[in-house]
């Protein structure tokens, strides 16, 4: 079951508190356009890693211990959030950093 609850004070209408941990719902002020394009540019890096290591999509998924779907998703024209846990997976499957991957 979600909750709803309201933060005062931040660009965020505001949140849900589910069983997955928060989420962010209703954002104004161009934020999720930023999130979005963000969002975007690590797809990009992703994709460029993968392609220059000569890996498909299952192949990064399999290095990376995450679903194939999961990069698919990940690399698409309207990505997902992305959770830590697949950043770092991500990272150590290129054998750099997760601060190196966040780099774009």
């Amino acid at each position: 079951m979600e909750a709803l609850i309201s933060i005062k004070n931040t660009p965020f209408r505001s949140w849900t508190y589910g069983s997955c941990g928060f989420k962010i719902v209703g954002m104004k002020n161009g934020i999720e356009a930023k999130f979005l394009e963000a969002r975007k540019k690590l797809a990009r890096r992703i994709r460029e890693l993968r392609k220059k290591q000569e890996w498909t999509q299952q192949e990064l998924a399999e290095q990376a211990d995450l679903a194939t779907r999961h990069i698919q998703r990940l690399e698409s024209k309207r990505p997902p959030s992305i959770e830590l846990d697949s950043i770092v997976k991500i990272s150590a499957a290129f054998k750099i950093t997760p601060s190196e991957l966040l780099d774009f």
